[in-house]
């Protein structure tokens, strides 16, 4: 039912501040769980899987490890480690040149025989140890110099894996004394050969820079976080995804020299533990369930290679868009999804929300961590998600709501479209009556008025009016059966004079003025002067059959009363033509006239079809006194 469908949207149209009012209530919801830190899992998951589906990279060949195995340790003696034992694993490295040698062995250090490592340490100044700075502390040895010291301690969030990195921090005991890592000493080493040094940011002067990198400042609520400790100067590790991100050594190849010197020289090199029991693992964000832990010799390392590698590869590091602009983000494509959601209602587009939505969104998050941008994209999915099984859910008791008012509607609709059905039939029966009338009031009538006349003024023979009276019963007999036809498209003279209503205006007219003065009316024999001129109407003006119809019945009108009442006419003028906006038609002769101030059918019929085309009819003598002028006027692209 087409009312009934029309009435439906128009109410879905009508209501959609009410429609939106649960997707409203589920954005809030989600805003505030957000704000109090209820979807920093979901978030924290979302960047591991992306972190994961990242390309994978080739190693870094600016690093090397040298791990020392649980059988190594087995081999020596047992643990903990003796400082001779290192200090001998540096002098063999110190052999090959590397750029810069870090020691990741934290208590091993701080037995009693500390001096061979001090002696080392005194002697080469590209070495680093490392130590523990937060509570409880390892601290490496007073004798050595500060800049070969970096702490190894790490970060691990609520879910136990790491994200971050700390770079530095002030030391819990001392506040007064600021410590780097282990990671950036390594790359302050290694840069600084290359002619970077470490410096303040420029864009945050607490951040940490070499050259035009500025290594991004992880704040309170940076990306996904909400409200964690941001204490010292932390920023996100963009781990390398690589399944075996570095060349390895064991100490048994080092100590057998059983490598190649290029996996020394100009190199990283960082030397620790890779045992678990002794050293304890870490779950990392990008760990395959083939390493899903690993010890942190290598943890270190990909520290140390994410900053080397941002100033040196361009590789990128992670940041994040202020909180403010966050929330932009989420505003933005929570106004999307209304949008959609108000255009699905009107049924003017697909279910979008819930399919192009989970695409582009996530893919664009995706797109953008490539490069280094950790873009939040859970809250807008769960906003998505929420609002649609809201919306659903409300569509249907709204549905349920309405389905008594549908139902009566429809009855309404039913009863309308059943009004609306009679009265087309009834306007079709009287379309049809006012045909018929008009095809026997130009037809036989106006024949058997100058049949009649002719007897009372005793000028016509016997045989001439028997022939008169058969062609008048033959052509009322025809119009029966042009009735029966109901041929809509043409105008109905008499059975030899049909006029297609198709043709162009101008070319109907004609055709009814040529047609009608071909009649056997004795008063058109006598019109030696016969003038027609028709403009053409422009195919833009909106005449339809029923209005081209009734033209032709006007003409076809006007044109017989000149043959019944202007007496004595020889001119007969019938112009068309355009005046500005409007149409002019006017029919004139020079008979005698018209005296009388009655209106009869023609009249009548000539006021009507004015009225129906906004325009206007006069019927007045000419200046002589001695014709009749009849005008229809009507504007060309107007009609009712």
């Amino acid at each position: 039912m087409k009312l009934l469908e029309t009435a439906r949207s128009d109410d879905r149209s009508n209501n959609w501040v009410i429609q939106i009012l649960p997707g409203l209530f589920v954005t809030v919801l989600i805003l505030i769980s957000r704000a109090f830190g209820l979807l920093e899992s979901l978030e924290l998951l979302a960047f591991d899987y992306f972190m994961k589906l990242r390309p994978l990279e080739e190693p870094d060949p600016r690093i090397t490890i040298i791990t020392i195995s649980k059988e190594d340790i087995q081999r020596w003696g047992g643990y903990p480690i003796s400082n001779q034992k290192i200090a001998d694993f540096i002098e063999i490295l110190q052999q090959h040149q590397p750029s810069v040698i870090g020691a990741n062995i934290l208590d091993d250090i701080m037995d009693a025989d500390q001096e061979p490592l001090i002696q080392v340490m005194y002697k080469y100044e590209n070495v680093v140890v490392a130590e523990k700075i937060l509570p409880p502390q390892m601290k490496a040895p007073d004798q050595i110099s500060a800049d070969q010291i970096g702490f190894a301690d790490i970060f691990l969030d609520s879910d136990t894996r790491l994200r971050r990195s700390l770079l530095g921090t002030h030391n819990p005991i001392d506040l007064d004394e600021f410590k780097f890592s282990f990671a950036i000493r390594l790359a302050d080493k290694y840069l600084s050969s290359h002619g970077y040094e470490l410096e303040n940011g420029i864009q945050n002067p607490d951040a940490m820079r070499f050259g035009n990198v500025e290594i991004p400042l992880l704040d309170t609520n940076f990306g996904g976080y909400v409200g964690t400790d941001d204490g010292g100067i932390q920023t996100m590790v963009y781990f390398r995804n690589h399944s075996l991100p570095f060349s390895q050594l064991s100490a048994k190849e080092l100590e057998e020299k059983e490598f190649s010197p290029d996996q020394i020289k100009n190199k990283i090199i960082i030397l620790g533990i890779t045992d678990p029991s002794t050293r304890g693992e870490i779950r990392t964000i990008i760990s395959d369930n083939s390493q899903e832990l690993v010890t942190g010799v290598y943890i270190q390392a990909q520290f140390a290679s994410q900053v080397v590698n941002s100033v040196l590869s361009k590789r990128p590091l992670v940041v994040a868009w202020v909180e403010s602009v966050e929330y932009l983000w989420i505003i933005t494509w929570v106004g999307m999804g209304a949008s959609f959601i108000y255009l699905l209602r009107i049924n003017k587009m697909p279910n979008f929300p819930f399919t192009g939505g989970f695409i582009i969104l996530p893919g664009i998050s995706y797109l953008l961590l490539l490069q280094g941008y950790w873009v939040i994209w859970v809250p807008q999915v769960l906003i998505l998600v929420l609002s649609g099984v809201t919306y659903f859910i409300f569509d249907k008791q709204q549905q349920a709501i309405q389905s008594e008012k549908l139902r009566l509607e429809q009855e309404q609709a039913i009863q309308k479209e059943e009004t609306q059905r009679q009265e087309i039939i009834s306007n079709k029966l009287k379309e049809s009556i006012e045909e018929t009338c008009s095809i026997i009031h130009n037809g036989p009538l106006q024949d058997l008025y100058l049949v009649i006349r002719s007897v009372r003024n005793k000028s016509i023979q016997e045989e001439e009016l028997i022939n008169r009276l058969v062609q008048l019963d033959r052509d009322i007999r025809n119009i029966g059966d042009h009735l029966k036809e109901s041929n809509e498209s043409v105008f109905y003279l008499s059975s030899e004079k049909i006029i297609n209503l198709e043709l162009p205006t101008h070319e109907m007219l004609y055709e009814v003025f040529r047609k009608t003065l071909d009649r056997d009316f004795s008063a058109f024999k006598k019109i030696k002067i016969k003038l027609r001129s028709f403009s053409p109407i422009p195919e833009e003006c909106d005449l339809n059959l029923q209005l081209k119809r009734e033209l032709c019945h006007f003409l076809a009108e006007m044109l017989c009363n000149v043959a019944k009442h202007a007496q004595n006419c020889s001119c007969l003028t019938a112009i068309g033509e355009r005046q500005s906006q409007f149409y002019l038609l006017r029919i004139e002769d020079n008979g005698t006239g018209i005296r009388s101030t009655h209106q009869g059918q023609g009249t009548k019929h000539a006021c009507k079809l004015a009225q129906r085309l906004g325009g206007s009819f006069s019927r007045t003598n000419t200046q002589n006194e001695m014709g009749t002028c009849c005008k229809l006027t009507f504007p060309l692209f107007s009609h009712k």
